[in-house]
């Protein structure tokens, strides 16, 4: 699934462009900016999913959503940039999903972060807070798949949950994980 995923990353079906924001970073909380590409890119990336077949009906499949969890009595939230949870809970046809309500189904499979021009973000181990993303993943939410993408470099690393850590995972032949 992850190969599908990714494919059109990898083969640079996906168009990437460098935007220079005009407002400035430090008056927009941390967590919230995004890189304006990353909207298309995680649609692109859903789509690929839906062509093969691969989304089923109990499926949560999202971009730029809270994943929550709670630490010595205190929310944490980190914002992922794309996932996927392989079954939500059911929710009757009058229902509206919100993105602050707990327990909408099955654990996280896989998350997906956009790097960012700044160091540290995405790829952090801080285990103390602000918790790094890396380790909330790994280590609070224990998601077995991460996945980040520089839209920069075009390149793409995915980390298998190991043992309680993360192993950065190596290509085939074919570039497929």
């Amino acid at each position: 699934m992850i190969s599908l995923l990714f494919e059109a990353l990898l083969d640079r079906k996906v168009k990437l462009m460098v935007v220079q924001p005009s407002i400035a970073k430090e008056s927009i909380a941390k967590e919230s900016i995004e890189n304006i590409q990353q909207p298309s890119i995680a649609a692109a990336l859903t789509d690929a999913l839906g062509a093969a077949g691969k989304i089923q009906s109990e499926m949560l499949i999202g971009s730029n959503f809270g994943l929550a969890a709670t630490i010595k009595q205190e929310v944490v939230v980190k914002v992922a940039g794309w996932f996927l949870m392989p079954q939500m809970q059911p929710a009757t046809l009058e229902a509206i999903r919100r993105s602050d309500r707990p327990n909408l189904g099955r654990a996280v499979a896989i998350v997906m972060e956009f790097l960012s021009e700044e160091d540290g973000g995405e790829l952090s181990v801080r285990s103390t807070p602000p918790y790094g993303k890396l380790h909330f993943y790994e280590q609070i939410l224990q998601v077995p798949t991460y996945v980040t993408y520089d839209p920069y470099e075009v390149s793409l690393e995915v980390r298998s949950l190991q043992a309680g850590r993360y192993a950065l995972q190596t290509p085939d032949a074919n570039g497929s994980f």
